[in-house]
């Protein structure tokens, strides 16, 4: 049987996408906290919901505090007081370890937080110090930045605000900071004006607002100093001097990927400035690409000058767009672009990383766009840094990227999100991907050694694996490999029935997939096999590839299917009359996943009818003709 936390996997992770009740049940809770916390909270049954939290919220044993807000102030709430549709949504809220959590909040944000029993606060020293709550409201912390509190006629409410001074001056809500806006923090946080804004959903235990011992303080505020060394000769080499500058300092950065997206890929990130400083490494430790060392090219740059005033000329338009927006999204959305398996989400450490570097950076920052290969010296010359340093053999390591906490969010933000996001959040939080599940650990080895056997390439089945989906085969033939990947499909010693001819085949072994497509000295596929080729030459280039030739898959003929486009890249042997073969190969691709699948799937019902009828017998020498029929005539629909 097929478990229902596969089913509920995405399709990217190799799943169905099919959440379940209970988990789509969740999603609904906290879309109903989104609600509440997002927008005008003027509508009427938001007024009653805020009404009935406050009235089942309490910090103490004293009466209940005007003004107190459960979300953004450290409180109990007895679920038990609240409505029934509250009390659902406050007890998943509960489970997912909905907290308030922003390590860079914007100014009005902090200005606008509750001063007393704040989460940054100790929840003890809060509670002696509350003043006199039960009489006045509640300041906000910015009501707190005026030391002589001249505005309070309470003598106990003014030495409660100086003793909440004190305890907030070291964190990140201290109402003493002043954020210089320049091109990197405008439009920081996208629709958060509130402090409900900073509301994050499946946190860590360890909090963002925890007081730090290390503190730094840089134009985004304070934050923890424990900062990644930039001279480690294992890394890259350091400025020998730093120069003393008054101005704008102008660098120019470049990367440099040859065989782009291919597992031997090879990378280097160079940077010149006009002070004639320069510098260039290679990159490893993560699968490389143009960007990434477009990426990593920054990185560099804005970790030699750190603290200085600087633009930054690049020819990439992924670079710009990641500044422009692309960057923050990504961590609004809990960095749920990059697979939780797999060797794509190796490279998260590095955009963390330059999203740290673009809040600490301390000083004015500008990006602006270079042409490419023009007549710009300074971009040219990073250009050959960027080729210099790919052969180098100075390695900056970008795995081993260690982000300080307190800089980057990790999680979502609840505010703002639609039903659908937030349903494949709970999902991702609560499921596990099915590749990672006992069932499929034989697939997965298998299906590597078996690709490096054949086509001598080492492939992440992580990465391919979920591709079942996309592959140009018959709907029916795609369920079939998907339900053998996790070993599902109810043949061989899988099958509970009666029918002999599912759990063995004529010829003794143990039936299974692999066994059927294959072939045996009881069924001969050689003639089958000989009409799918013929077929395979009315669609393919004039060329040899072992991917034109399934019969040389065995004895796992199925699995190139799954890596058709990438094993071909490797290589190629072209033919005189084909200038380019990769081209004529790109063409075909789709005819001959279908023509080779059509084949597969043919070949299996034929079999299946046969277990499960008594009066057909399957004899392949017979069928050619039905199948040269069958590969014709589907195709030319298809």
């Amino acid at each position: 049987m097929m478990p229902f936390e596969v089913l509920e996997a995405p399709l990217e992770e190799g799943g169905l996408g099919c959440p379940s009740l209970a988990h789509r049940k969740e999603a609904y809770d906290l879309r109903f906290l989104s609600h509440l916390i997002s927008g005008p909270q003027k509508p009427l049954w938001k007024v009653w919901t805020w009404a009935g939290l406050r009235a089942a919220t309490s910090t103490s044993n004293r009466a209940d505090i005007v003004g107190l807000n459960p979300f953004v102030q450290r409180a109990y709430t007895r679920p038990t007081v609240l409505e029934a549709r509250l009390r659902q949504a406050f007890l998943t809220a509960k489970k997912y370890g909905l907290d308030l959590r922003c390590q860079a909040p914007p100014l009005a944000v902090q200005r606008a937080m509750p001063a007393f029993y704040h989460p940054a606060t100790p929840l003890q020293a809060s509670r002696y110090g509350g003043g006199c709550l039960g009489n006045h409201d509640s300041p906000l912390v910015g009501d707190l930045v005026d030391t002589r509190d001249r505005d309070t006629a309470c003598p106990r409410c003014r030495t409660s605000r100086r003793a909440v001074r004190r305890r907030l001056i070291h964190t990140n809500w201290s109402p003493r900071t002043r954020t210089r806006t320049h091109s990197t923090t405008a439009n920081m946080w996208p629709r958060m004006d509130s402090p409900l804004g900073c509301i994050r959903i499946f946190t860590k235990p360890t909090s963002l607002l925890a007081r730090s011992t290390d503190v730094l303080h840089t134009s985004r505020g304070q934050g923890r100093a424990n900062v990644v060394k930039y001279d480690n000769s294992l890394q890259a080499k350091p400025l020998a001097k730093k120069p003393v500058c008054l101005g704008t300092i102008h660098v120019w950065t470049d990367g440099s990927a040859l065989d782009n997206g291919l597992e031997s890929c090879t990378a280097g990130a160079g940077w010149v400035s006009d002070l004639e400083i320069y510098d260039c490494v290679s990159l490893g430790g993560i699968p490389m690409t143009n960007n990434i060392a477009e990426v990593a090219a920054i990185t560099l740059c804005l970790t030699a000058w750190r603290g200085y005033s600087v633009v930054i000329h690049t020819d990439s338009a992924y670079v710009l767009g990641l500044v422009k927006g692309s960057l923050l999204a990504m961590e609004r959305d809990g960095w749920g672009d990059f697979p939780r398996t797999g060797q794509s989400a190796s490279s998260l450490p590095l955009f963390k990383h330059f999203l740290f570097l673009l809040r600490s950076h301390g000083g004015g920052l500008e990006f602006v766009k270079a042409k490419a290969h023009g007549n710009d010296i300074w971009n040219n010359r990073a250009d050959s840094l960027a080729n210099e340093g790919r052969i180098s053999g100075r390695l900056y390591d970008l795995w081993s990227l260690v982000t300080p906490d307190g800089w980057i969010d990790h999680q979502p933000v609840l505010a703002h999100q639609p039903l659908s996001y937030l349903t494949k959040l709970v999902v991702r939080d609560a499921v596990l991907p099915p590749l990672t599940r006992w069932k499929a650990g034989p697939f997965c080895d298998r299906w590597v050694v078996s690709m490096a056997r054949i086509f001598e390439v080492y492939l992440d089945v992580d990465t391919y694996a979920p591709l079942v989906w996309k592959i140009n085969v018959p709907l029916g033939f795609k369920e079939t490999l998907w339900r053998e990947m996790h070993q599902a499909q109810a043949i061989g010693h899988r099958y509970h029935g009666k029918r002999d001819l599912m759990r063995t085949c004529p010829c003794g072994q143990e039936l299974s997939l692999d066994h059927i497509l294959m072939g045996c000295a009881r069924y001969d596929l050689s003639g089958l096999e000989q009409v799918m080729h013929d077929r395979l030459k009315e669609v393919s280039p004039a060329t040899w590839h072992k991917s034109l030739h399934p019969d040389t898959w065995k004895p796992t003929p199925w699995y190139p299917l799954l890596a058709l486009k990438r094993v071909e890249q490797n290589s190629i042997k072209p033919n005189k009359t084909l200038l380019k073969p990769n081209e004529a190969f790109s063409r075909s691709r789709s005819a001959r996943e279908w023509v080779i699948g059509l084949y597969f799937w043919t070949v299996w019902k034929w079999r299946m009818k046969e277990a499960n009828k008594p009066n057909f017998r399957f004899l392949p020498a017979r069928q050619e003709n039905n199948l040269r029929e069958i590969l014709s005539k589907d195709s030319q629909d298809n």
